[in-house]
């Protein structure tokens, strides 16, 4: 009759336990000196060989003949176990026997020795699902046992096994199996077959396997079976477990780099009529983001700790690309994203809102973790060089000295003079050519703005903007410098003012030694010695007074003669 291959490939000894050393070791030592204990507790994954250390243990403590602690599994205790015809070596699953009845039932049994064996054992596999009562009626047998009883206790969710329990086992702890250590199970048992494996595919299944030994059979026997036999290729296990290619995550992350939304959701439509599944598809994405982080913050170890079956050039390639913040936010949208498909029936709705999300930060929400978001992809957009400071105005391109102030966010191309009339007229209505000049009296009418208005402030030359940026650009971090760029740039009285949107701008400039080496640039090139001084557009507004428009009135009534005075 057929076998599946977890069942059928079952270690058998000790020796053949691979990936859990630490452990076989330790229980080959106990076996061989007679210094076995009556309770044990093996916590772990899942398949990393816990069920079959139990069932090995069971077979080694009542072996006739053992061999270096491990079970001959010639003499008739060792077959009659591996059968089931002997009872004496019960394996029993605690979720279907949780109760409190069940337990008492099988303690009862614990009065009477082994009929067949020198030992009577109890292997009850995922001990956490017991009930409070089941381990309350334990936990006196588990604590003084006759001498021929043994419990040995499996669970994948040790936080949930009773402290009073943990207290009389011997805790042994399963650890995830190695890849290359899978890999090479994996290579074996197919030369055993019959078949073989392309190096990359066998890296794929090891990753896939996530540690598991058992799932790592059960992945290749599906494979096989569905490959009809021949060489299993990495494209065959692509196919047999309906994951993404690597082409349609590479066409994913291009469109995230070059923020088009577009492109990312026509990978993603075609990941989807392709039958793949959307969420491992997910997976995979936030998988290789998070070997793209390790790149850029952990270079030398990244060769090491990256999945297998992605390209390292092109790791190399988008760890250059994209900033560290914004690899963060996106790893961290993605997990999110995978996490509440698992509670949702189909999934796209999620991963194309998610992509949307990542490619088009403006549509997101305002909260601090997607405006985080959008900065980050900034600081991709100029680390990249899609993104550039607009440059000075050529010479003859320059306005006439008595041109009016540009308008609000915009870079003002010249010097202007302090004392220059402002335009006639409504400022965002066009003049009239027939119109006649306004006269000084009703200039002077017009209420001028206070120089310390952040609002109506003039800007520091472009040409001086862009040097400033450039003096600067590789000195500062790349956060303060994509916020110095967004940031107005005010300077009288030997002071440049910055004037940044939100707090979390005035966090990253107003520090000491920014602010110092922005002083430093800017003294360079302005030719003398000046301050820094950091402050938000909205902390300037509420420091505008609500009598600015008075200050050029009384001044024209002075120059007037009349006598004006001030209570």
């Amino acid at each position: 009759m057929y076998q599946a291959y977890y069942r059928k490939y079952r270690p058998q000894t000790f020796d053949d336990v691979y990936g859990q050393r630490h452990i076989t070791v330790t229980l080959q030592n106990q076996v061989q000196s007679g210094r076995v204990s009556h309770a044990y507790l093996f916590t772990g994954t899942r398949g990393t060989g816990k069920t079959t250390c139990a069932k090995l243990l069971a077979r080694a403590v009542n072996c006739e003949h053992p061999v270096n602690g491990n079970p001959c599994n010639e003499c008739p205790t060792c077959r009659g176990i591996m059968d089931g015809s002997i009872l004496d070596v019960l394996e029993l699953d605690a979720a279907s026997n949780t109760g409190v009845d069940n337990m008492r039932a099988i303690l009862e049994e614990t009065t009477y020795p082994p009929a067949n064996a020198k030992r009577r054992v109890y292997i009850i596999d995922e001990v956490h699902m017991l009930s409070a009562g089941a381990f309350n009626a334990l936990l006196k047998t588990l604590e003084e046992p006759p001498e021929y009883v043994m419990f040995i206790l499996a669970t994948t969710e040790l936080h949930r096994v009773a402290a009073t329990i943990l207290s009389r086992c011997q805790r042994f702890d399963f650890k995830r199996i190695e890849p290359r250590e899978i890999a090479a199970n994996l290579s074996a048992i197919a030369e055993k077959e019959g078949f073989r494996i392309a190096p990359k595919a066998l890296d794929l299944l090891a990753k896939l396997a996530d540690g598991s030994a058992r799932d790592s059979l059960s992945l290749l026997e599906r494979c096989m079976i569905g490959n009809g036999g021949e060489e299993l290729t990495e494209a065959a296990v692509i196919e047999a477990m309906g994951i993404s290619t690597n082409e349609s995550l590479s066409a994913i992350v291009g469109a995230i780099a070059e923020q088009n939304a577009s492109a990312a959701l026509l990978a993603l439509d075609r990941i989807y009529m392709d039958g793949r599944d959307i969420r491992s598809s997910l997976e995979r994405l936030a998988a290789y983001f998070r070997d793209v982080l390790l790149y850029q913050t952990a270079p030398d170890a990244a060769p090491g700790l990256s999945s297998p079956g992605f390209d390292h050039a092109g790791l190399l390639q988008d760890a250059k690309r994209f900033s560290t913040p914004h690899v963060m936010h996106i790893t961290s949208q993605l997990q999110k994203t995978v996490d509440a498909m698992q509670r949702s029936s189909g999934g796209r709705l999620e991963a194309e809102l998610c992509l949307i999300g990542l490619c088009s930060p403006e549509a997101s929400s305002g909260d601090m973790t997607q405006l985080a978001g959008r900065l980050a992809a900034l600081e991709t957009k100029i680390a990249s060089g899609t993104f550039t400071v607009a440059a000075a105005p050529s010479e003859k391109h320059k306005a006439p000295a008595q041109q009016a102030p540009a308008a609000d966010g915009e870079d003002c191309p010249f010097p202007l003079d302090d004392d220059a009339p402002p335009p006639p007229g409504d400022r965002d209505a066009p003049p009239d050519p027939d119109a006649a000049p306004a006269s000084p009296q009703k200039r002077a009418a017009r209420p001028a703005p206070k120089p310390g208005n952040a609002e109506a402030r003039r800007e520091i030359p472009s040409e001086s903007k862009v040097a400033l940026l450039k003096s600067l650009s590789g000195v500062l971090s790349r956060s303060a410098y994509t916020h110095l760029t967004l940031s107005k740039m005010y300077y009288e009285n030997q002071t440049l003012t910055l004037v940044v949107e939100g707090e979390i701008s005035v966090m990253l400039l107003d520090k000491a030694e920014i602010r110092n080496t922005i002083a430093g640039a800017t003294s360079r090139i302005l030719g003398e010695n000046c301050t820094v001084r950091v402050s938000s557009a909205e902390r300037e507004r509420k420091n505008a007074s609500a009598f600015d428009g008075f200050d050029p009135i009384m001044k024209d009534g002075r120059a007037a003669g009349v006598s004006i005075e001030m209570n």
